[in-house]
C-alpha cells in the first residue's frame, strides 16, 4: 500500500476546540493556529451547490478572501482537491487553498483563484506570508504580490517568527484540558 493510499483510509479523529467540534485533529489544530495569528475564520459555515453536487469547505478566511481545505496531502484526496477547484472557478471571487498538516518550518501548499478569464491558476510554491508591516497574514504565492493594507510599495510580503511560533503552538496544542 502507497503512502496516498494509507492517507485516504485513515480514520480522522474529531477534535473538540473552543465549542466546536472539528473533523479531524488537524482542522483543529488550524483553529488553534488561526486564532494564535489572530485569523479570523468560519469553520464550515455554509454548504453550496456546485452544479453536479454539494460541497462544504472546511474554512473561510474572510479577510484573506479565502477557502481552506485541510488535506493529509493534495494527493491524498484528488476528488476533493477537485471539489475546491471547481468552487474558485464557479464562485469567480475567493481564492482556495489545500492546507497540509502543520509541520516544523516554512511550508508550501496549493493556492488557487480565479484568473478573470473564466479559468483558475494555481501555484503549488505558496506559503503563509506577513505583509511588510507584520500586521497581516496570508497564504501568497512566493512573494509575488503585496499586502493592499499596508502603505508601502515594493516591499514583498515575508516568512516571519510569528508563524512559525503559531505553528509549532498549533502543533503541540493539547485538546480535551
Amino acid at each position: 500500500m502507497t503512502r496516498q493510499e494509507a492517507l485516504r483510509i485513515a480514520r480522522a479523529l474529531p477534535t473538540e476546540y473552543r465549542g466546536i467540534l472539528y473533523r479531524s485533529r488537524t482542522e483543529a489544530r488550524y483553529a488553534v493556529f488561526f486564532d494564535r495569528l489572530g485569523i479570523v475564520f468560519d469553520y464550515e459555515c455554509q454548504g453550496y451547490a456546485t452544479g453536479r453536487e454539494a460541497y462544504l469547505p472546511d474554512f473561510l478566511l474572510p479577510a484573506q478572501s479565502l477557502w481552506a481545505e485541510v488535506k493529509p496531502s493534495v494527493d491524498a484526496d484528488p476528488e476533493g482537491v477537485a471539489k475546491l477547484r471547481h468552487f474558485i472557478s464557479a464562485r469567480k471571487l475567493e481564492r482556495g487553498v489545500i492546507l497540509t498538516a502543520l509541520r516544523p518550518g516554512e511550508m508550501t501548499f496549493l493556492l488557487m483563484g480565479p484568473d478573470g478569464h473564466g479559468d483558475i491558476w494555481d501555484d503549488d510554491r505558496a506559503t503563509w506570508l506577513t505583509c511588510p508591516d507584520g500586521y497581516h497574514y496570508d497564504v501568497q504565492p512566493v512573494p509575488e504580490r503585496g499586502c493592499g493594507h499596508c502603505p508601502r510599495e515594493g516591499d514583498y510580503w515575508y516568512y516571519a517568527g510569528k508563524i512559525e511560533e503559531a505553528s509549532a503552538f498549533a502543533r503541540s496544542f493539547r485538546f480535551g484540558r
